[in-house]
């Protein structure tokens, strides 16, 4: 019997598959690299001028094409309110200078929306942040463009049960700084999960 997981892989025609890279030993070279004095000084100033606030508490704004007949003042009004709504989830207020250190350090971020399937009226109630160690980009094979992502569940949980074991106090700030020195991304068809962008 199939994995219906994998079965995704050749939903619709597109014929897909992961595509292992070096990338974890890649970003523990780049988190080693931002770890020095003036590599530090250097990210800060680019995360300081790159985050901040306007005049109504904004860090980012949504900026709709004017004269589109599609979107009258309501449809505006609502595509708004659903932006600044999805935003907040990402805390920027808090979070934004370390998260824009994290991107220009690893080169890219990545979010798990979360959607409570019995309130599918509430859209998306929260979001879930990606470790970059933990995916790989999954490449449509016909066009050669990524089409997802797939995640191993299995690696994740094996490192936070370490970190768990070892009864850190801060077991949430030592996980967001894990730099893994192996990583052998398996394609595991049990343990990982394929996380497409559409």
């Amino acid at each position: 019997m199939a994995n219906p997981v994998w079965q995704m892989f050749t939903e619709g025609g597109m014929l897909t598959m992961p595509v292992a890279t070096n990338k974890s030993e890649r970003i523990a070279q780049y988190r080693t690299m931002a770890k020095y004095t003036q590599t530090q000084w250097c990210l800060d100033e680019i995360a300081d001028d790159f985050i901040h606030e306007d005049e109504h508490g904004n860090y980012i704004n949504l900026h709709l094409p004017d004269g589109d007949p599609r979107l009258n003042e309501t449809r505006k009004a609502i595509l708004q309110n659903e932006f600044k709504k999805y935003m907040n989830l990402f805390n920027l207020r808090d979070e934004g200078h370390n998260l824009l250190k994290r991107f220009l350090v690893e080169g890219e971020l990545a979010w798990e929306n979360i959607i409570n399937k019995d309130y599918l009226q509430k859209g998306i109630v929260g979001v879930r942040f990606l470790p970059a160690e933990y995916y790989e980009p999954l490449i449509d094979l016909k066009e050669n463009r990524p089409v997802g992502i797939l995640f191993d569940t299995e690696k994740l949980s094996k490192d936070v049960r370490e970190i768990l074991s070892n009864n850190y106090a801060g077991s949430a700030q030592v996980f967001n700084n894990i730099t893994p020195n192996t990583f052998a991304f398996s394609f595991n068809k049990d343990t990982c999960v394929p996380l497409l962008f559409s």
